[in-house]
Formats: C-alpha cells, structure tokens, sequence
C-alpha cells in the first residue's frame, strides 16, 4: 500500500506536466509551492500566471477527478463482487449508470447549461437520474418479505434495460444532441472542475470509510448469509447497507466522469492477487489502484494523440479486457 500510495503521488505530478502546453516538472512543483497560503509572496522565483492557470483551473481538477473516480468505482465494485459474492458484478449492477446516462441526455436534449453550484446540467441531471434508479431499485427489492439481493438485482437489470430503452429512443427523437449523448456514454474527464472534484471527494471519503469499518463483517459474508449470523451478524442489513455505500460511490463516479467500464471490475481482482481476500487490506489497496489505474487511462486518452483526446472508457475497456481475461485465467476461475 505504501508503494501504491507512492506512485500515485508521483504519477499525479507527472501527470500535471503533460498536455498541449508542456510544464516541466520543477515549475510545477514551484506552482504547488506558490499555493500555500502565505507562501507564494515569499519565494524568490517569477509568478507564471498563465502555467498557474493552467495547472490550477485545467490539469489538477482533472487529475484529482480521474484518482477519485477511479477509487470510487474500483471500491464499489469490490464492494458487490463482495456483497453478492459474484466476481462477475460490477459497479452498474444496480441501474444506476442507466439512470445517469438517462438523466445527462435529458439535459442535453433540452440544452445543458450552467447547471447549480458551478456543476453543469448534465452532471446534476445525471446525478439525479443516478439517484432515482437506484432508490427505485432498492425500494422494489423491499417490497414482499424483506430485503432480497437476488431481487435487487433482477430489478438493476431490467431498470437498467428500460432504461437503456427510454435513452435509445431519446436520442432518435434528438439526433442533433446524439454526439454529446455518445460522448458522455464512453466516459470522459476532459470537462472536470472543481465542483466535480468537491462532489466526489466527500463521497468517497464517506463511503470509504464506512465500508473499511465493515471489512470483517464483509470477510464474513464470504462464508454464507447462515454462517455470518451464527457469528452474531445481521447479514441481511449488512448487505443492503453496503449495497447502499457502493451505489453511492457509483453515483458520484458517473454524474461526473460518464460511464466508465472495467475499473470496478478488473481492479478488485488484481487487488486479491497482490493481498488475498481480506477485506482489511484488500478495501485500501483496491482504492489506491483504482486511482492509479484510471489515472493513467485518462492520461493516455488526453495525451497519446493529441491535441485529439480519446474517450476514457475506450482506453479502460482496451486495457482492461485483455487483463480481465489474463486474470480470469490466472486464478483458475471456472463456471460451477
């Protein structure tokens, strides 16, 4: 973890240096130091305004966006691969990514704008939509005798395929916004600001920290529903309470960077090869990677043909497929 930890600073640096306009490293650094308040006035060295500009209001949201995307979605899918004990489940399991996408084109179609507290229309529709499907999702699971995961998830998915339909036809009838729609679905950063940023940060922060505090219930689940209450544990609650944080995470991750695939999916399973399955290391050493893994999609997408930027979700579905098979292969997983 201390070496994730490590390179993730490290590669966050690297990453603010590379774009359009080049910035070496040491101006960058001086530029960081600059922003400590009561510092700036004191350094012997010129003020850049225009790099300062450009680190400030463009690279540092946009890499602080892709780590805590990155974490949220990779903590989420570790967090369902988990509950439902399916190494298969990712983070969209729920419908909420379907209700997100839903909610952007809703907005583009009627013309995004400026949106509320600095977010876009298309990020606050689409995190609306990503709430709605998912409290819809869970409010149906818990009609009947109680909570139910098998049921949770059959509604993810048929939410996820109404849904899908109700976009579809949207965009028929809005061809014109078809593009922006198109581009949102595969996932992109390059609109990433501070509101985004302070969106996600709490989010994850909570989210993390609530599931870390339910490591050993959840290394309990593993074992079976009946032996995780014969340890004095509720396992019904405990799952849909961590179902709950997971949808969390996934909501902020996607009204802000789009729909995103294989973080939440390939990440978890190169965590267990590193630690094993205990949930105490294996939850904080899948946030670290998460980060690091979709940092450096999103810095390969803005970078590798530039000035032309590739959606972040191709770059993650190119490199996380390949791996997702290796990994499957490595570990021996077998359909029973």
């Amino acid at each position: 973890m201390g070496l994730l930890a490590g390179a993730l600073f490290f590669l966050s640096l690297f990453a603010l240096t590379l774009g359009p306009v080049p910035i070496g490293l040491g101006k960058v650094l001086r530029l960081l130091a600059e922003a400590f308040p009561g510092l700036g006035r004191r350094l012997p060295w010129p003020y850049d305004a225009l790099a300062a500009k450009i680190v400030f209001e463009l690279r540092l949201p946009r890499v602080l966006l892709s780590v805590l995307a990155g974490m949220a979605l990779a903590l989420a899918g570790l967090i369902f691969q988990g509950v439902f004990r399916n190494p298969m489940a990712d983070p969209y399991v729920l419908g909420t990514s379907a209700g997100a996408a839903l909610g952007a084109a809703a907005a583009y179609a009627l013309g995004a704008g400026h949106g509320f507290l600095g977010l876009g229309w298309a990020t606050v529709a689409a995190l609306a939509g990503a709430v709605l499907a998912t409290a819809f999702a869970f409010t149906l699971a818990r009609l009947g005798k109680g909570f139910s995961l098998f049921v949770l998830l059959l509604n993810g998915l048929a939410l996820s395929f109404l849904l899908s339909s109700a976009l579809a036809l949207l965009m028929i009838f809005r061809r014109h916004e078809s593009q922006y729609v198109m581009a949102w679905l595969m996932g992109g950063l390059s609109s990433s600001r501070w509101p985004q940023v302070f969106l996600v940060l709490p989010c994850l922060v909570v989210g993390f920290i609530f599931v870390l505090g339910r490591a050993r219930e959840l290394n309990a689940l593993l074992l079976g529903e009946e032996r995780a209450h014969h340890l004095g544990l509720a396992p019904r609650r405990l799952q849909w309470e961590l179902a709950l944080a997971a949808s969390l995470l996934v909501t902020a991750a996607v009204s802000t960077s789009g729909i995103i695939g294989f973080v939440g999916l390939v990440v978890p399973h190169g965590a267990r090869l590193l630690c094993g399955p205990d949930h105490r290391t294996l939850i904080p050493l899948s946030t670290l990677a998460g980060g690091i893994f979709l940092l450096l999609a999103d810095t390969v997408a803005r970078t590798v043909l530039a000035p032309l930027e590739i959606p972040v979700g191709i770059v993650t579905a190119l490199v996380g497929a390949p791996a997702f098979i290796y990994l499957l292969r490595r570990t021996g997983f077998r359909s029973r």
